[in-house]
């Protein structure tokens, strides 16, 4: 047994690196292979995110030069109707120009935020700072607002202002957000309601 034993004891340091080099060639070569195919998946991602980011420009260029143009002349247009009108209209027709006229200066903030966005992301956005007084905010909101809820039968309500109370902010980030809860009041409240503001 022993004169078996002894080329086998020698042989095995010498077949080790044998099988073994191969192995790690191996398991390195599909390491590196899957590395590979995963930055090949990143550019196309890469790729993928940079036309997205073209287009939703375009799109927002669409949206500057032609939806908001037309719109800026039909927002005026409405605003010379409500201030022209000859007397005796009658009050349902008022009130729809009012609502009207209302809805543009939605879309138009809408297409305003839209664009503030691209600048958010550029960081080139402006932001106007000022102290201003809470309750001032509120008639605001609630004289911008009043036509979008009489749509709903719903009025708004200043109650207890609190006065010489200020505030330091964005004015028309304020406002967008007051007529948010203003709108969201109006549509889920019921008829004949009246929606209450305090500060």
């Amino acid at each position: 047994p022993e004169f078996f034993n002894e080329p086998v004891a020698v042989a095995l340091p010498l077949l080790t690196p044998l099988v073994i080099a191969p192995t790690i060639i191996f398991f390195t070569d599909r390491i590196l292979e899957r590395l590979r195919l995963q930055n090949l998946e990143l550019e196309a991602a890469r790729r993928r995110a940079e036309e997205a980011d073209r287009r939703k420009s375009e799109f927002l260029t669409v949206i500057s030069h032609e939806v908001r143009t037309p719109l800026t002349s039909i927002k005026a247009g409405l605003g010379l109707l409500r201030r022209d009108l000859p007397a005796g209209v009658g009050d349902e027709v008022n009130e729809l120009l009012d609502v009207a006229y209302r809805n543009c200066e939605r879309l138009e903030t809408l297409i305003n935020d839209t664009l503030d966005v691209q600048q958010i992301e550029a960081g080139a956005m402006p932001l106007g700072w000022t102290r201003l007084t809470a309750c001032t905010l509120l008639e605001d909101a609630v004289t911008e607002n009043r036509a979008y809820g009489a749509v709903f039968e719903v009025t708004f309500e200043i109650v207890e202002p609190v006065p010489g109370l200020a505030v330091e902010g964005y004015q028309r980030r304020l406002m967008q957000v007051l007529s948010n809860l203003l709108s969201n009041a109006a549509k889920f409240s019921p008829p004949g309601s009246a929606v209450e503001l305090s500060a």
